[in-house]
């Protein structure tokens, strides 16, 4: 008992701590509208804005010193990145994150990124950057800490809700229409955190050792298209070490960046995650945040004097930020607009998109006897409860921790939905208001604080949650259970006593008004789930390996080891699994998940048919169009995600069975019929041949596969 209660203590100062370290307002730039025009002109003056980037970048280069490049690659009042006065160059702020602009006053709180995932909606993706980078513009911030694009491997880590889901196209393709949003308004995104990084536990120390498949085809995609097709001009390394090596210094992850894909944007360090100068600097990292515990004078110099690191190296890292901060046009410009109404903040335009997201990425996972959508003039009394209800978590505590403007939580919304005829009360377990109700809504799951960065929550929700889920649905049958968590918690449990199960992700400051929303039926439900819910943990594929590391209790902070040698002891856990993640896994070795990649339920239903195939046969770089009609068959209209799946029945390698290589959204009146037309190329055919050090795409003949989640499959048709 002792023991526990010290546990205890210990986690709530560690609360604490991070708490006050995630209020703390950053540091803020002292220059003003006058000092920025002349530092613009004292700019123009060695490098006119007329010349390419590259050219301006290596103009500026020449004129500084040394100590003026040792200066400017390592950050400053934790969220800058240093100016240099004498070159016309101003301070840059760097902000977090990938859910809207945390610790700067009003601004909008966004749904978790794993709820826009949900929505699989490209637009909507691009819409959600967009507005960010708006803001980030109101608030003279020009580089954005997101978004994160790490891979869901299982759904105890703590920052799945700021990631996109289980399979590496779909979180490549929304992570790309992030980033065209937000840079359209000249934000510079840093897609992070390469590589690796699925876990939060002991994440300085636990190594993830990936063999070289997976990495390719499971771990770097997503990075690979944030950067190439997404045009992302930042990339950030994650804490944890990667086989052994740390990813910020850690030379053959880098390599991948800068020769394999050819990125010329600069790489930044996660904030204290150096732990010696010599080795991040020769593998290529170009800027350490937030200062110069690393990367200054009194380490840097003795390395030039001696030889071990050149000029022209530390040139390079200068080359690489300088280039992309004027590709931007951010040294040419005032950090904030002279016109304050440029770049509003916290609009109702900007609160539209938040809600959108919160609607369209909501997921109905059971919807027996049709209980929702609930009528407003049939149900007359609705009994609300739980823990979330009357606060609802916007977002978890960590970097993506944004404190809503205007937040609605679920049970003012209800009530405000429901209109004056319905009497919506937040009541107990057992009050006869209870039993008489039409509708019982139980608000269960995790919180900002119990699923949160820098621990692993576990798998199954707090025994309270189940035990009250239990006894409400022993009062009364229409019970309906609203999840906010980041990822797949255990369900089977209790999923067979209740009516109804929506899950809800984080909602930002739009919870209740979404739910409303959606258990009314003024949105018909359509998102569909980004990650596999497994009946018990040990089917989740990982479970061999990452089980045995604490069996997923949350662990302790371990703020003293971020940045510390002496304290840096890495350990190892084995990806074992390999590529066989998710429904990749489930779906090849037959294994029931309790709700399948993909899936998501509608207040109408919807068929496919008529699949058709631009051609039989495509060789060399040409692509293959795919189409299909997609009908509402249903009585209301409705939004249908179509998922385009590749099967390879004959392969040198083994295989998944298959792999998602396209989606589609479609919305749709009752009736109407409307054709999906999905692309594929090589790359979509390819896997990753280690031994050849290459992708290979090869010949014979593959099949396409049309579904409604993975395991709902409804059209196929063969090409070679």
């Amino acid at each position: 008992m002792r023991k526990r209660t010290l546990i205890k203590a210990v986690l709530a100062g560690s609360m604490g701590l991070l708490a006050a370290c995630n209020t703390m307002t950053a540091g803020k730039s002292s220059t003003s509208i006058k000092d920025a025009q002349e530092l613009i002109s004292k700019l123009q003056a060695i490098a006119p804005v007329e010349l390419p980037a590259e050219e301006r970048a290596d103009l500026l280069i020449a004129q500084m010193s040394t100590e003026d490049k040792i200066k400017y690659i390592a950050g400053v009042k934790r969220f800058f990145i240093n100016a240099l006065p004498h070159l016309g160059l101003r301070e840059v702020e760097t902000v977090d994150a990938s859910v809207g602009i945390r610790n700067h006053g009003e601004v909008t709180a966004f749904p978790g990124t794993v709820a826009l995932a949900a929505s699989f909606d490209r637009n909507l993706a691009r819409a959600y950057g967009e507005t960010i980078g708006t803001e980030c513009r109101s608030k003279g911030c020009d580089v954005l800490l997101g978004p994160g694009v790490n891979i869901y491997r299982v759904p105890n880590n703590g920052r799945n809700f700021e990631y996109f889901g289980e399979d590496p196209y779909l979180a490549g393709q929304m992570g790309v229409s992030y980033i065209r949003g937000l840079q359209s308004k000249q934000v510079i995104a840093t897609v992070k955190h390469f590589a690796a990084n699925n876990s939060e536990l002991d994440r300085h120390r636990m190594s993830s050792d990936v063999d070289e498949r997976t990495l390719r085809e499971i771990y770097y995609p997503a990075f690979k298209a944030a950067l190439r097709e997404g045009g992302s001009g930042s990339i950030m390394t994650s804490y944890n070490p990667v086989n052994g090596i740390s990813a910020s210094e850690n030379r053959a992850l880098i390599d991948v960046i800068k020769k394999d894909w050819n990125f010329d944007g600069f790489v930044m360090a996660d904030w204290t995650s150096l732990y010696n100068t010599y080795d991040p600097f020769v593998a290529g990292m170009d800027l350490e945040m937030p200062g110069p515990q690393y990367f200054n004078k009194k380490s840097l110099m003795p390395l030039l004097e001696s030889g071990r690191i050149s000029e022209e190296m530390l040139n390079d890292k200068v080359r690489r930020i300088l280039s992309t901060l004027l590709k931007f046009g951010i040294y040419d410009r005032p950090a904030k607009s002279e016109n304050p109404t440029e770049f509003p903040s916290h609009t109702e335009e900007h609160k539209a998109v938040g809600l959108k997201v919160g609607t369209d990425g909501m997921v109905l996972l059971k919807n027996q006897n049709n209980i929702l959508p609930l009528d407003r003039k049939k149900v007359k009394r609705i009994a609300v409860l739980g823990k979330n209800a009357l606060i609802t978590p916007a977002s978890c505590v960590g970097a993506a921790w944004v404190i809503p403007t205007d937040p609605t939580w679920f049970y003012r919304g209800l009530q405000e939905g429901a209109g004056e005829a319905v009497d919506v009360r937040l009541t107990t377990a057992n009050s006869p208001f209870l039993k008489k109700a039409d509708a019982v809504i139980v608000c269960v799951g995790y919180t900002g604080w119990t699923e949160a960065e820098s621990f692993d929550r576990p798998w199954k929700m707090p025994a309270r949650d189940r035990r009250l889920i239990k006894r409400v649905a022993a009062n009364n049958p229409n019970t309906i259970v609203v999840l906010t968590t980041g990822g797949g918690i255990e369900t089977e449990s209790w999923i067979g006593d209740v009516a109804g199960v929506v899950h809800t992700f984080f909602m930002g400051e739009f919870p209740g008004s979404a739910l409303s929303k959606v258990v009314f039926g003024d949105v018909n439900p359509s998102g569909k789930l980004p990650f596999s819910m497994v009946k018990k943990y040990d089917d989740l594929p990982a479970s061999e390996w990452y089980g045995k590391q604490g069996k997923c209790i949350p662990q302790i902070f371990r703020l003293p080891i971020n940045g510390s040698k002496r304290l840096r002891k890495i350990w190892n856990c084995e990806y074992g699994e390999g590529i066989y993640l998710g429904y990749r896994y489930f779906d090849t070795q037959n294994v029931e998940p309790q709700f399948p990649f993909g899936f998501g339920l509608s207040y109408t239903t919807f068929e496919h048919s008529n699949i058709n195939l631009s051609d039989d046969l495509i060789t060399g770089d040409e692509t293959l169009t795919v189409k299909v009609d997609v009908t509402n068959t249903g009585e209301v209209s409705g939004a249908e995600s179509v998922q385009l799946y590749i099967h390879d029945p004959e392969s040198t390698l083994d295989r998944p069975e298959k792999e998602l290589k396209n989606f589609a959204k479609v919305m749709l009146q009752p009736g109407e019929t409307r054709t999906v037309s999905m692309t594929i190329g090589k790359d979509a055919l390819s896997y990753y041949n280690p031994e050849l050090s290459s992708w290979v795409a090869e010949a014979g003949k593959f099949e396409v596969r049309i579904g409604s989640s993975s395991r709902t499959i409804t059209q196929t048709a063969e090409f070679t």
